[in-house]
């Protein structure tokens, strides 16, 4: 009897086997399939995108970025003093010069959030599914390269890996004025790198001077996105570059106009006059005892990216069928990439978790350019990175619905604020006390997001005050609503 429930179980797992490889086989060769499946995946982030970005209400920094900037002489590095509320792209171009001045470098960014704000945040809501979708598109295109053959599980994977591993969703990808920093910063570096992937697999250069002009204009924009992320930016250009003299392409002039403005664009962005008198107030280049501390953060979060990489390069090396097309300098390279924009950061005394975004990017497309190459491994292989999709998005999908419903409640409770704010104002009451929102799940809205505190005088309750015309407001027991 034992036997016979054994050799039942054993011919039940062989056909469930031979299912899933006929169901691989099928995707494997069916291209328009694979783009069937892409178009709905597609779809449906940006239908999950656009529900947390409407559950997500203006927050932190968001409030004095609806007001033009000015620099009165008076102000130290990072301490925001605003006049007026924006009205102008005119506006906007005056705010970024006392920008510059005064909070950061990061002006060709900060142009887009208050553009955001000119045009309102439903406009924004949409604007910001779409660059979440363009996210994962160009990090699969990153993966897949010039190939024809599209691999639908491969961009699933992507999209569950920024859902599970990218730093801080609701600073990152959800609120206004993180998303447009990181997330929009990420699409704007990686498009503009598309052009070097897919001379790395053509070596075709296209039109000399028209390329080289657009490109040069377009690496600057990406050299003055961020700190970190376009020091990682400028080592890619310059990687892409030895890859090609390595593989034999004539070196494409677009590609030294490219680095040398992006390089450009990068100092343009740190040797702003209010990035030395923020490093100044925040006591100057980093100690020894806290760069060993960012050593150990460092391990800790490349740790598993690497891990992963040797595994996969391993796999891919011992069951590919031809191991002289196995590729792993390409995805070294955006791994070492990540690792560049990381070490960047010892000359900043400030590295919030948020800056990891896109180092997470690069290591995520590292890795997901040596899964997309287990296509030609055995059949055995491939089985086990479906079913390790299927149950990743399974878990993805539960994350999601528990999520969803943290970002409901807490965007009712902006809600009933909102209204409470109202309703007193309309009172006459311009002096508010209001409670404190928090949400509880990582990656829901509004997570470390800075609100309210209890000191009507610091710069987060100041600019919210503003935003709303009281005279203050602070955080508190308020059992009106």
């Amino acid at each position: 009897m034992k036997k016979l429930s054994e050799q039942s179980f054993n011919e039940a797992g062989k056909k469930l086997y031979e299912k899933a490889c006929i169901v691989t086989d099928k995707l494997e060769k069916n291209n328009r399939l694979n783009l069937a499946l892409i178009a709905v995946i597609c779809v449906a982030v940006f239908g999950v995108m656009l529900f947390f970005n409407m559950s997500t209400h203006l927050a932190a920094d968001d409030y004095a970025y609806n007001f033009v900037f000015i620099d009165d002489g008076t102000n130290v590095a990072g301490n925001f003093v605003t006049g007026e509320r924006l009205s102008s792209v005119g506006d906007i171009l005056r705010s970024m010069q006392a920008h510059y001045n005064t909070i950061n470098g990061r002006v060709v960014i900060h142009f887009l959030v208050q553009l955001m704000m000119l045009a309102g945040k439903s406009v924004f809501n949409v604007i910001n599914s779409l660059m979440f979708v363009a996210l994962i598109m160009l990090m699969y295109l990153h993966c897949k390269g010039r190939a024809k053959q599209h691999n639908a599980t491969l961009f699933i994977m992507l999209a569950l890996a920024v859902w599970s591993f990218a730093p801080g969703l609701g600073v990152t990808v959800f609120w206004l004025d993180g998303s447009v920093n990181y997330l929009w910063g990420s699409v704007i570096r990686l498009a503009v790198l598309l052009p070097f992937r897919f001379y790395y697999d053509s070596g075709k250069r296209g039109k000399i001077i028209p390329m080289s002009l657009f490109m040069a204009v377009a690496s600057f924009v990406a050299g003055a996105t961020n700190e970190n992320t376009s020091a990682a930016f400028v080592c890619l250009c310059v990687l892409f570059m030895v890859l090609y003299k390595l593989r034999g392409h004539r070196l494409p002039v677009w590609g030294f106009s490219s680095i040398i403005s992006a390089v450009c664009g990068y100092a343009f962005m740190v040797f702003a006059p209010a990035t030395f008198g923020r490093m100044n107030d925040m006591g100057g280049i980093l100690k020894l005892k806290y760069i060993a501390v960012m050593i150990c953060n460092s391990i800790e979060v490349f740790c598993p990216y690497v891990s992963v990489f040797i595994i996969v390069a391993l796999v891919l090396y011992f069951t590919g069928k031809d191991k002289t097309k196995v590729n792993i300098l390409l995805p070294a390279c955006y791994m070492l990439a990540a690792f560049a924009g990381d070490a960047v950061m010892l000359f900043s005394p400030y590295f919030p978790e948020r800056a990891w975004f896109g180092m997470h990017i690069a290591a995520t497309v590292s890795v997901g350019m040596l899964v997309y190459q287990l296509k030609a491994s055995e059949q055995f292989v491939k089985q086990c990175v479906s079913v390790a999709a299927v149950f990743w998005f399974i878990w993805g999908s539960y994350s999601v619905a528990r999520t969803a419903y943290d970002a409901y409640i807490v965007d009712a409770k902006f809600d009933a604020r909102d209204a409470y704010i109202e309703e007193q104002m309309a009172q006459g009451n311009y002096d508010l006390t209001v409670r404190l929102i928090s949400p509880d799940e990582k990656r829901s809205p509004h997570y470390g997001v800075a609100d309210l505190n209890d000191n009507p005088e610091s710069r987060i309750n100041k600019d919210m005050a503003k935003y709303y015309g009281l005279n203050s407001i602070v955080k508190g027991e308020n059992n009106d609503y």
